[in-house]
Order: structure tokens, then sequence, then C-alpha cells
């Protein structure tokens, strides 16, 4: 560039002008509206599975989200390794959510493990599913303040909403199967 009177910040303001007209070609030829059908189709079934109040319909439903993220879009190592974590997390979930509805079991295999004040959400274990719940909105908070369209984030925000009601219903069925009630409601 020495010579031609161009600096590097030229090389950027041209470049983010181009992009700026490649998003405004897409907006005309319809790709962008009829993505943001999808994205608000996306939405409403995302809220039709928390309407269904099934906690393990919900983290299934994320799971493929999770995974369409992953074959879509990671391509970092950092980024990979997020949602493999996030993967691994949700499979731990799903695995304490099954054992949750079996008092018994529950007990046992949860409740006993986690006996340590640390361990726990006032009387309830802070066990994989209420750790997932609460690390993986965290993320999807996070994400909502990335760079995206209205129709991303909206689905984002959907699915914390998700997690927030899958949370709340957790919470019950373990109070419930740990015979507590409603009394040393943690969260």
């Amino acid at each position: 560039m020495a010579g031609t009177g161009s600096t590097p910040i030229d090389g950027v303001y041209r470049a983010q002008l181009e992009v700026g007209e490649a998003v405004e070609r897409l907006r005309e030829l319809g790709d962008a509206q009829r993505l943001a059908v999808l994205e608000e189709d996306l939405v409403a079934a995302v809220v039709a599975v928390r309407e269904g109040g099934d906690v393990a319909a919900i983290l299934q439903a994320e799971r493929a989200l999770l995974r369409d993220e992953y074959d879509r879009f990671a391509n970092t190592a950092t980024m990979k390794g997020s949602l493999e974590a996030a993967l691994e997390e949700l499979d731990a979930a799903l695995a304490t959510v099954g054992v949750v509805g079996d008092a018994d079991a529950y007990r046992v295999r949860v409740d006993e493990t986690h006996r340590v004040r640390k361990h726990r959400i006032g009387d309830v274990p802070k066990d994989d599913a209420r750790m997932f719940f609460r690390g993986h909105l965290s993320r999807l908070s996070n994400l909502t303040k990335a760079r995206g369209t209205d129709e991303e984030k909206a689905v984002l925000v959907a699915r914390g909403a998700n997690m927030r009601v899958a949370e709340k219903i957790y919470a019950s069925l373990q109070r419930e199967a740990l015979g507590i009630g409603d009394r040393g409601r943690g969260g």
C-alpha cells in the first residue's frame, strides 16, 4: 500500500462497504426474509416444546439445536470444545433427569453423593441437571450479546426461557423425589 495513498484502515472501510453491499443484495433477493420466517418458525417450535412441560423433551430439543450449532458453526477449536462440553453436560443432565422420577434411585445415586453444602441448592442436590441448566443459560445469555439478527437472538432467548422452565420443573421433581415438598426451595 506504500505509495498508493491507501492505508490499512482504508482496506477495512472498503471491505466493510463490500460486506454491507452484499448483505443488501441478499435482502433484495428475498433470502433474508425467507430466513427470518424460518427462524420465527423455529422460535415457535422451541416455545411449543417448553409449553409441553416435559424436562426430557426440552433437553432433547436443546441437544438437537446444539448439535446443529456444532455441525454448522463450529469453525474454531475453542468453539468446538465449548459445544462438545455443552453436549457432554447435556447428556449427563438427561441421565440425571431420567433418575429423578424414581425416588429411591435418586436418593442413592444423586442425593447421597451430594451431601456437602456447596453441592446443594437449599435442600436439594446441585446435580448434573441443575449445573447444566445454570451453565447453559449463561452460555445462551452470552450469545445474545454477540452480533446476530433479531430473529437469531429471538431463538436464543426462547432457548434460554426453555432452560429456566426446565430448571423450575426439575427442581420441583427433585423436591418430590426427596419428599421435601416446597420447604427449602433453593431455586
